[in-house]
């Protein structure tokens, strides 16, 4: 349906558009910006360039007001309404193009944002299974691997021994099968300690804190980025308490901003409640990433992927809210959250 929505966006004024939003918050959403995308992410999404990326803060900043963290969570806290619709900007993961390529374009066009990072990774220490995944898948379509070395794959995967379908496969791995990417990483040469030295994907605690006294946020992403609905409560609350018990303790003067990684999908009602309604709550604001939504929870809000191939951010964003729009005059949202 999203796909319908983006071609109707083509032919609506943008100005009209955003203007039918009112006074919500939109919060868009990137990982890293690069004219050369490496090799742990250039198979995961669409990574924009340079120009790409300053065409969409261009549009964010003629149609919306950007605010920081903390402006957000005072709108939130007091319910203020406001004029004009905010734009509430942030990147995930804490990739090194964070502090080379982004953050001086923000400051230079005086644009607030809050970086969501995983201390599992921060300084290098490891690189995320996602990230291993798109290593390896750049490595098989960029390398001769022989014959006896994709058989090998094909078994430990338990699929044929067809280069697309064993691609297809290590797509399919999930979090929680670490050995296994490691053995197939072993097989095709790949070294992930020497990679991670060599390139130095993540910040560093020290870029971090560097970027805070800039007037930027970080918040937590999860201790090592799982899928929420793969992992158990109990594991799902100590995801997030040792993430934010990081950065509270490297962050203390900054508000408590948790984005779960990939998506909200499996976190229940009762996790955010326990995040935001106990005493000593480890969180001011969660987040999601569904696009616009109504506001089921106060202080858990929804994000905007915006790396989507072949979309420009103007297109994407200006279908989210048509989408968004024409669910609410259909009465799709039933329940009134707004």
């Amino acid at each position: 349906m999203r796909r319908f929505f983006r071609s109707i966006s083509r032919v609506l004024p943008t100005g009209m558009v955003t203007k039918g939003i009112g006074n919500k918050t939109i919060s868009p959403f990137y990982h890293l910006v690069s004219n050369n995308p490496p090799s742990h992410v250039k198979h995961l999404y669409n990574v924009l360039s340079v120009n790409e990326f300053e065409r969409d803060l261009d549009f964010f900043l003629k149609y919306f007001t950007p605010i920081d963290s903390r402006t957000l969570v005072d709108t939130l806290s007091n319910n203020i309404k406001t004029q004009k619709p905010h734009i509430f900007l942030s990147f995930d993961d804490g990739f090194r193009e964070v502090k080379d390529i982004i953050t001086p374009i923000l400051l230079r066009k005086g644009i607030p944002a809050t970086f969501f990072v995983n201390p599992a990774y921060i300084g290098n220490q490891d690189l995320m299974y996602r990230c291993k995944i798109s290593l390896i898948v750049d490595r098989l379509k960029t390398t001769n691997i022989s014959a006896v070395t994709y058989n090998e794959i094909a078994k430990l995967l338990g699929v044929n021994c067809d280069s697309r379908i064993i691609v297809n496969a290590i797509f399919q791995v999930k979090h929680n099968q670490s050995k296994l990417l490691n053995r197939i990483v072993e097989l095709i040469g790949v070294d992930i300690s020497e990679y991670l030295s060599i390139n130095h994907p993540y910040l560093s605690l020290d870029d971090l804190l560097v970027l805070a006294k800039s007037g930027l946020t970080i918040g937590g992403h999860g201790y090592n980025h799982p899928y929420f609905n793969e992992i158990s409560f109990e594991e799902q609350i100590s995801e997030v308490l040792s993430c934010m018990n990081w950065v509270g303790s490297n962050f203390p003067d900054q508000p408590k901003l948790f984005a779960f990684p990939f998506t909200d999908f499996g976190v229940s009602d009762d996790l955010i409640k326990q995040l935001h309604l106990t005493p000593d709550s480890p969180c001011d604001i969660t987040f999601g990433t569904s696009g616009i939504q109504p506001v089921r929870f106060p202080k858990h809000l929804q994000r905007i992927p915006m790396e989507v191939n072949g979309i420009s951010g103007i297109r994407l964003l200006s279908s989210e809210i048509i989408y968004y729009l024409a669910k609410k005059k259909l009465g799709y949202y039933r329940i009134k959250y707004d």
